[in-house]
């Protein structure tokens, strides 16, 4: 049997209804998503952290738009119960040691709200899919500074490691897997949820004779641990 059956199944039988969604039931179908997404046919006796560590390090932080703090606050509860639940049928004892929830509990949600932060920063009208949430203040606002950036200038893009934070709100960052170092100075709002070493994947620019870089675009945030997944 398939992880994915075992999810299809744990579904049937925690919500029988066919209209009614809980608020489980919304997060375990992001799992299920992720295992039609990434890994349709891997076999339940073939189940070990990499699974999970890819799930919630790689896949979810790239989908943070999809997360509603609902979700956030429900992801990990629900995700227990369905271990819960593959411990009991499938005898599969080892379970528990897959994941070190607390650690990546507080820390996925960090870098979470690190994204949407950032997506905010820099004038990202779509702060949410799941519930739909367009900020036409920050479109404006995006809009408005692109139209009075100048022509010319340096473009970097790809993804950055965090190196250094500094009280000014500046942070050094350097290109993955090696190249330049870069200083961007960033909103105080950006700061708290920021670390060092955690991995940035941006677009960005600096006009010429300029220290400082400008964020233009900010796909996601990843944390360190993700490095291992990232092309």
């Amino acid at each position: 049997m398939t992880v994915l059956q075992t999810i299809e199944d744990y579904i049937s039988y925690v919500n029988p209804s066919p209209t009614e969604k809980p608020k489980d039931i919304k997060c375990i179908n992001l799992l299920r998503e992720y295992c039609r997404e990434m890994e349709p046919g891997l076999e339940i006796e073939d189940l070990d952290r990499r699974f999970f560590d890819e799930f919630f390090l790689y896949w979810l932080p790239k989908k943070n738009k999809m997360l509603s703090e609902e979700k956030l606050y429900f992801l990990f509860p629900s995700i227990q119960k369905y271990f819960t639940y593959l411990k009991s049928k499938y005898k599969l004892e080892e379970l528990n040691t897959f994941i070190p929830v607390d650690k990546f509990m507080d820390e996925f949600i960090r870098i979470i709200h690190l994204s949407k932060a950032f997506s905010k920063f820099v004038g990202n009208p779509v702060l949410s899919i799941d519930p739909l949430i367009i900020d036409l203040r920050c479109y404006r606002q995006n809009k408005y500074k692109k139209s009075m950036k100048e022509k010319n200038g340096v473009f970097e893009q790809g993804y950055f490691e965090v190196i250094d934070i500094f009280p000014d709100c500046s942070i050094t960052i350097k290109k993955k897997p090696t190249g330049r170092y870069a200083k961007v100075l960033l909103d105080e709002s950006l700061v708290p949820y920021l670390r060092k070493g955690d991995i940035l994947h941006l677009k960005m620019t600096r006009r010429l004779f300029f220290t400082y870089w400008e964020i233009e675009d900010i796909k996601t945030c990843y944390l360190k641990e993700a490095q291992k997944y990232l092309g």
